[in-house]
């Protein structure tokens, strides 16, 4: 028999064991339901690479590339996650790829961050992420180096050029005391073995303004096509010569460089680079004559010239310019190499390098004349860009009231709630107590009134404004468009946005559309200089290849700017026949075929503009289709002259004899909201003086400003466009066109009639050289 007691006590010691089984159980169960480790995983992220060797700008687009490794075909998707302006992540997902039994290489585009800000990279099976890595910057491994778009970034292809290196060390030493002198120049240099290493997509060298190729680097496809839409976007390319010029026959480059090889040319004196490097060393041949190459273009500008022929030569390519020197900017008489070291011989070669690439000049000042520049602005605005989206972010239906409204409104409160509430309850009424009453009726009331007036200033409805800037080049036959839209929203929302090119672009399924926040270049509060993290609020989801953007959360009362860009190949209906016999002064005829008409327009050659004529009444009259204009028939005047606006006044003397003259031109206002005034000095930025005129750096839009086309013998009209989409972008559009001419928005799949809309063209012509004019090489 079993004792019942001693029975209890045997069945009592087995129970811990029991537990132990049971949570050893529960783990394993755990284990086996838990994710994949690292070694199990079907995919792992062994390296990765981005920007230019970790090199990225804030603010633009960026290449990307992972290698992978796993489990073979298992189908595995990277996907990139950035912050925005407000640090929200920003996902964007490249094309799902079978993985091989060898190492795979992932690549996509992304759109940087503010500055400082990281990058997380992951690998999606699914939904499921199985592997991440995040970049920082400043971090020893993985680490990221954010630039700011102030940045000169230049490549230097082939071999290292002593010039470019030596110009950026000058420009980091005088950063340090004197940071308003010159803007930061950031060089990087790529062998032949390295070439492979840059992206292949075009859109991943937008930090890059410019690319050098030294006199021996060849390249080949597809990496040719890709620098070939490079300078079509804007891009600056510096070709230096020297007795071989291998880029002349790179099978990437001979068929649409615009300098072809024609043979050879001997030069006994180049000291004409004097004269374009101002207070530079006297430069001479003092080990004979130099021998190189001879190349011919069909159109380009000479922009040094020795006896022998032409040094330096520049032309136009879309949007882009190129820019050659027949000399070997690595040899005598520039650089000495001995025992594989380069020494560097003509002190004034730097500055020769940053005339080269369109950089400017770094000025000489007097020690004490000028102070450097505050940090603080006095108007918030400090680049073209800023005053862009500051002009596109308003709307006449929501007046904000200022920051002196708010104090002064403020400062009232405090004045009911304390001194005036005592007066009257004190005072007045005698009744002490009663400001337990009158004090929550105060605050009742305010709150009240606070509420009503943000009710008053924020909207009821859903806001659009919508600008579009298109740029046709005729001589290549492509055409360019930077679009902007801003939505306003009354409500907490997260939309759907997609945007295609409109009436202009006939074969719109073949153009590529890249849509994006736009933002300013400031430190301030929304600014690409404020630095921030990724936080946790709403993602943003980006389409593959930003073609969309699925999902784009803007908060009640909020608006947020897009910018779109497209290219395609089109040929201009424009008809011009303009050239230039030898005296700078353009001659010829030129016409449209567009449906609408051209108003404000301005014809810009050379040193010239040419303006449109006007009726009896003094009106400026609109270019019309079919309408033909002769150059040499309309109005012309100082090209500098028309962008400052300067202006002649005459004021006769007391005596009435002699008649004084001054002169005074119009002082740039950062605050103006004109974007006719905007568009034309970020069109021809240069020409107008750059920073010395407007005060503001152009840093963002420095590609689209055209004035080194104008420089390389290119006629460009620029003008505003009107037609029954686009009427004054003051005037609220009621019954508006749906689809506009150059670009046509969609939000949650419903296409968008934006309220205001206005339209800009810029046409790139050519024009024919006359015999008398200095022939390009």
């Amino acid at each position: 028999m079993c004792n019942p007691q001693t029975g209890a006590i045997a069945h009592a010691k087995p129970r811990p064991l029991m537990c132990l089984g049971l949570l050893s159980t529960l783990f394993g169960l755990l284990v086996g339901a838990s994710p994949l480790t690292a070694a199990d995983s079907p995919a792992r992220i062994e390296s990765v690479h981005v920007g230019f060797r970790g090199v990225v700008e804030v603010g633009r687009w960026s290449p990307i590339s992972v290698h992978v490794t796993g489990t073979a075909r298992s189908k595995i998707t990277l996907r990139v996650t950035s912050a925005d302006l407000d640090g929200r992540p920003v996902h964007q997902s490249g094309t799902p790829v079978v993985l091989t039994e060898t190492s795979t290489v992932l690549s996509l585009v992304y759109q940087h961050g503010p500055i400082k800000s990281p990058v997380v990279v992951e690998l999606l099976q699914g939904d499921d992420s199985i592997s991440q890595q995040t970049l920082r910057h400043g971090a020893e491994v993985g680490g990221l180096q954010t630039v700011s778009q102030q940045t000169d970034f230049v490549l230097c292809l082939g071999e290292p050029v002593l010039g470019f290196a030596r110009a950026a060390e000058i420009a980091q030493e005088i950063r340090r005391s004197r940071p308003d002198r010159v803007a930061p120049l950031l060089v990087q240099h790529y062998s032949r073995e390295q070439l492979p290493e840059l992206s292949l997509d075009p859109r991943g060298w937008e930090a890059v303004d410019v690319i050098v190729l030294s006199s021996r680097c060849q390249i080949l496809d597809p990496l040719g096509a890709a620098l070939q839409e490079w300078v079509q976007r804007g891009g600056r390319l510096v070709l230096i010569g020297g007795n071989e010029g291998q880029w002349a026959t790179s099978l990437g480059l001979m068929n649409w460089l615009p300098i072809k090889p024609v043979g050879e040319i001997t030069h006994h004196d180049i000291t004409s680079l004097n004269v374009s490097i101002p207070g530079s060393a006297t430069l001479r041949l003092r080990e004979g004559s130099l021998r190189t190459g001879h190349w011919t273009t069909e159109s380009g500008a000479v922009l040094a010239r020795s006896l022998d022929g032409p040094l330096v030569v520049r032309t136009g390519e879309s949007l882009g310019t190129v820019t050659a020197i027949a000399l070997d900017l690595n040899d005598l008489p520039f650089v000495r190499v001995t025992d594989d070291r380069q020494s560097l011989v003509w002190e004034s070669l730097p500055e020769l390098c940053r005339w080269l690439a369109g950089l400017p000049l770094i000025p000489t000042l007097v020690e004490g004349s000028q102070r450097p520049q505050s940090d603080l602005n006095p108007t918030g605005v400090s680049d073209l860009q800023t005053q862009l989206v500051n002009t596109l972010d308003r709307f006449p239906e929501v007046v904000r009231p200022s920051y002196w409204v708010v104090l002064g409104s403020a400062l009232l409160f405090l004045v009911i709630v304390g001194p005036l509430d005592f007066l009257v309850v004190h005072r007045l009424l005698r009744r002490p107590h009663w400001t337990w009453f009158s004090l929550p009726l105060w605050i009742i009331l305010g709150g009240l009134f606070g509420l009503s007036a943000a009710t008053r200033t924020g909207g009821d409805r859903q806001l659009t404004r919508q600008l579009d800037l298109v740029t046709w080049d005729a001589v290549e036959g492509t055409a360019c468009l930077d679009s902007w839209l801003t939505i306003y929203s009354p409500e907490h929302h997260r939309y759907q946005v997609a945007c295609t090119p409109g009436a202009m672009n006939p074969a719109a399924t073949a153009s590529r559309t890249q849509l994006r926040w736009a933002a300013r270049p400031e430190p301030g509060f929304r600014g690409l200089y404020r630095e921030t993290d990724i936080g946790s609020g709403a993602t943003v989801e980006v389409a593959e290849g930003g073609a969309s953007i699925n999902a784009l959360p803007i908060r009640h009362g909020s608006s947020n700017v897009l910018e779109a860009k497209s290219h395609w190949e089109q040929a201009l209906p424009v008809q011009a026949e303009f050239s230039d016999e030898g005296d700078g002064h353009l001659q010829g005829k030129f016409s449209h075929q567009f449906e609408g008409e051209l108003v404000d327009w301005v014809l810009v050659y050379g040193s010239f503009a040419y303006l449109p004529p006007r009726n009896s009444a003094g009106v400026e009259s609109p270019l019309r289709a079919g309408e033909e204009l002769r150059a040499e028939r309309i109005p012309s005047r100082l090209v500098v002259d028309h962008l400052v606006r300067l202006s002649t006044r005459s004021i006769e003397r007391r005596d009435g004899k002699m008649v004084d003259y001054s002169m005074s031109r119009q002082t740039y206002d950062p605050l103006n909201r004109d974007l006719f005034t905007l568009m034309q000095t970020l069109s021809f930025n240069q020409l107008a003086g750059g920073s010395s005129y407007t005060k503001l750096t152009n840093t963002t839009r420095q590609s689209e400003d055209l004035s080194r086309l104008v420089d390389a013998h290119r006629a460009v009209v620029f003008g505003r466009w009107r037609n029954s989409a686009y009427q004054d972008a003051e005037t609220p559009v009621i019954d508006g066109v749906a689809e506009p001419l150059a670009a046509q928005y969609s939000l949650d799949g419903q296409p968008v009639t934006p309220r205001y809309r206005e339209c800009f063209v810029r046409w790139v012509l050519p024009v024919k050289q006359g015999a008398e004019s200095p022939s390009a090489p």
